[in-house]
Formats: structure tokens, C-alpha cells, sequence
């Protein structure tokens, strides 16, 4: 804007005093010639001038057609445009300088935010890990000694009696069983053991062999791999837990009359990630409630209906985020459930 002005000025400026001078020139017409000696004296003195201001008309002409003309003018654009180039460099130099000062402030107020909330992340987990481990082998004692107390009383109290020590008894348990799954919470961070390359095969056979063979016998279920898991890099133990808890659900939440059908696949991605579903023909999950399963303590059924604490799936949630990747789950009441989550893939495969 200001180079515009600036060569605005110097070429309006230099034009209208060519264009005064030339019409003060041309302006002199040449008078008539008048009759007599004296007139012709007169007459030829300013036929004198005229010519001469022609001459000086015709001089100013070629001095504004001359090269050196020329490059005076252009030299002082080229002086105006460096000028003011510089003037806006220095500027826009000042701003970048005052934005990269804000983002420096900014970029350490975000460290300082995240470093106080790492650490208030490890005073929770160990604080939880403590709590629960101190409640532990109260709650235990409770349980154990409560059940000594109703053996020995047995034959000495009423029906309401039992009925309450019954109570007692079933709500220590519960309680005992709610801590250890929030101990078993907080050591998926304080007791993490390195990543590994982790092959799933090797997980669901052991699974269907040891920790979920009971229960695949009282359902009737099946846990089929249609092909070959690709294998992950994680933490070879969470992910047993993390398959044991999705699998384990779709045995407990099967409808009533048929046998849990469990299909479990996997499919790389182009983020150098796992994807892994868990597919079953269970009683599903209604839409509303898709989005809080994963919570701590959360529930869709009675104890009555289902038992289990309602932390199994944000245990799930945890080792899945602990690894960089996510969890979720798509179904609809009747029709089953997909629950897929993504792991690294392990090194060979990535």
C-alpha cells in the first residue's frame, strides 16, 4: 500500500510538470503580422521569443525522453519498494517473533499441566493400590469369620437370623471380590510388564484350556479362530486378561436356550495396528448403554441375573489405552455383540 502511494506521488508529480511546461509553450501562438516598420520590428522580436520557447519546449521534451530520465525514475521505485519492504519485513518480523514468544508460554504451561497431571495420576493409582490392599485382608477376615459364626449358630438361630447373617456374609464377599478387581485395576499400571511380541493363538488355546474351560463346559459354548491371529506387541499378560474378559462376558450373556457361538478374528490396518473382534450370538446390548459399559462399577443387569462387579470391561479399556489403541463394541439387543479393540502389531508384521 505504501509502495503504491509512494510511486503514485513521483509519477503524477513528474507528469504534471511535463504537461505544465509543455502547455505554457504551446499556449504562445504566433500573433498576426501587423502593417509597418515599427509593427515589423515588433513583430520579428516576438517571432524571436516564440521560436525560442519552442526550442526550450522541444529541449524539455527530449530531457524526459532521455535514458537517464528514465532510470531516475526507476531507481526511485526500486528505492520506494526496498524501502518499504524492508519497513514490512521488520513487521512482520516482530510478529512472528511476539507469536513464537506465546507459543513458547503456551507450550510450557501445557508441560507443566501434563507433568502435574501424570503425577496426580501415580498418587491415585497408588493410592488405590494401597487402599485396596489394606482392605484386602480385613474384608477377608470378615468373610472367613462371619462363615465360622453362622456354621456355629446354625442350630441356634431363627430364620430371620440366618436370613441376616446370610446378608452379612454375601455382602463381605461381594466387597472382598470388588477389591480385588480394583487391586487388579491399579496393578495394570504399577505391575505393567514390558511389550512383547504376543501371539494371540497362544492366548485363546490356553484360555479354552485353563481359565474359561468351566465355564465353555457349563454353557456349552465354542471359541472358534477361523484363521490365524496375527500376533501383537504388548504386555503379554494384560492381554490374556483382556481376551479372558471379553471372551468370559459373551460366555456369561448368552440367551437362554442357546449355546454361546464366540468368534474370534483379526485384521491388520494401515496405522501399523491390530484389529481384533470378539463376535458372539449373546443377548446384545441396547444403544443407550454402548457408551457406559466401559466405566468402573458399571452394570446392565441385577446380581441376581449376572454376577461379577462391573469393572471387567474398564480393566479392558485400561490395557487397551495403556497400548495406544481403542476399544469399542457394536450391537443391538437379541443380535449379539462385536466388541473390537487394536494393538500394536508386533514388529515382524508391522
Amino acid at each position: 500500500m505504501r509502495l503504491l502511494i509512494i510511486s503514485q506521488v513521483l509519477l503524477l508529480s513528474l507528469v504534471v510538470s511535463g504537461r505544465s511546461t509543455e502547455s505554457s509553450c504551446m499556449n504562445m501562438n504566433t500573433p498576426s503580422r501587423p502593417a509597418g516598420a515599427v509593427e515589423d520590428q515588433l513583430f520579428s522580436e516576438k517571432e524571436e521569443a516564440v521560436d525560442s520557447d519552442h526550442k526550450q519546449t522541444d529541449d524539455a521534451r527530449a530531457f524526459y525522453s532521455q535514458p537517464l530520465f528514465v532510470f531516475s525514475v526507476v531507481g526511485v521505485l526500486i528505492i520506494a519498494f526496498v524501502t518499504v519492504f524492508f519497513q514490512s519485513y521488520r513487521e512482520l518480523e516482530d510478529k512472528v517473533a511476539e507469536r513464537t514468544r506465546e507459543l513458547d508460554r503456551t507450550q510450557r504451561e501445557l508441560e507443566e499441566t501434563n507433568r502435574r497431571l501424570r503425577a496426580s495420576n501415580e498418587e491415585l493409582e497408588a493410592f488405590a493400590y494401597v487402599a485396596s490392599h489394606d482392605l484386602r485382608e480385613p474384608m477377608r477376615k470378615i468373610s472367613a469369620f462371619g462363615q465360622l459364626l453362622q456354621d456355629s449358630l446354625k442350630n441356634k438361630l431363627n430364620e430371620d437370623e440366618q436370613e441376616n447373617f446370610a446378608f452379612m456374609i454375601s455382602g463381605a464377599i461381594r466387597m472382598q471380590q470388588m477389591i480385588d478387581d480394583l487391586l487388579k485395576y491399579s496393578r495394570l499400571t504399577t505391575r505393567a510388564n514390558p511389550a512383547e511380541r504376543t501371539d494371540l493363538n497362544v492366548v485363546i488355546k490356553d484360555l479354552g484350556d485353563f481359565e474359561l474351560a468351566v465355564q465353555l463346559e457349563e454353557t456349552g459354548g465354542t471359541v472358534r479362530v477361523p484363521e490365524p491371529l496375527q500376533s501383537v506387541h504388548a504386555d503379554r499378560s494384560q492381554v490374556h486378561q483382556l481376551l479372558q474378559n471379553l471372551i468370559g462376558n459373551a460366555l456369561k450373556y448368552h440367551r437362554k436356550g442357546v449355546r454361546p457361538e464366540i468368534v474370534v478374528t483379526s485384521t491388520p490396518q494401515p496405522d501399523r495396528m491390530i484389529r481384533v473382534e470378539v463376535r458372539d450370538n449373546g443377548i446384545g446390548i441396547d444403544e443407550k448403554d454402548l457408551d457406559r459399559i466401559f466405566g468402573m462399577f458399571q452394570r446392565l443387569h441385577s446380581r441376581a441375573e449376572c454376577g461379577g462387579t462391573g469393572i471387567g470391561l474398564a480393566v479392558c479399556k485400561k490395557i487397551v489405552m495403556r497400548h495406544g489403541g481403542a476399544i469399542s463394541v457394536e450391537s443391538a439387543p437379541d443380535q449379539g455383540a462385536i466388541f473390537w479393540f487394536t494393538l500394536p502389531a508386533a514388529s515382524e508384521d508391522r
